[in-house]
């Protein structure tokens, strides 16, 4: 017998995605996706334990909503080979990282901002990247998980706002 409580019984319901992607004239690219997820358990019995089910609760890790979108852009410069400008955005609700739906299991919507600066050789070979990551320093959870039983709660946050080079050759 574990004790681990079961699986619950029941798949996740409604999904809808979409998304798309565009090259448009004067050097522009434009993407797009988003979705909604209606996911509960229609019964999980025993999830936090003895007595303590999750029917009805939402599917863990699950946002209702998410959201991303980005462009780029390539920059009519007299230098050889390509300069492209991009940035792109992700967002989703908020949802729970257990099925038992408690308020310190919550992960707030949120979402992250990046942009990339690139420069790619004429002949493809050499190419720099300037690029940022969570231009928006967002600093709220993005997971956690808590025991009852110790009052131990871990908490995991996104990494800082982030700036990296990078130079590569390619063959």
């Amino acid at each position: 017998m574990s004790d681990y409580p079961p699986e619950p019984t029941t798949p996740p319901r409604e999904p809808t995605a979409s998304e798309g992607a565009s090259n448009t004239l004067f050097g522009l690219g434009l993407q797009f996706g988003g979705g909604y997820l209606h996911a509960v358990y229609d019964e999980y019995k025993n999830a936090g334990g003895p007595g303590v089910d999750a029917d009805g609760h939402d599917l863990i890790n699950s946002p209702k909503w998410n959201l991303s979108g980005g462009g780029t852009y390539d920059l009519p410069l007299p230098v050889p080979g390509l300069v492209r400008l991009g940035a792109d955005v992700q967002w989703a609700y908020g949802y729970y990282n257990s099925a038992l739906a408690r308020p310190q299991d919550t992960v707030p919507a949120q979402a992250f901002v990046n942009s990339t600066l690139s420069w790619t050789s004429a002949d493809d070979h050499f190419v720099v990247v300037l690029s940022s990551r969570n231009l928006l320093d967002s600093q709220k959870r993005v997971s956690s998980s808590y025991t009852p039983a110790t009052g131990v709660r871990f908490v995991n946050f996104p990494d800082p706002r982030t700036f990296l080079a990078t130079l590569k050759y390619q063959l």
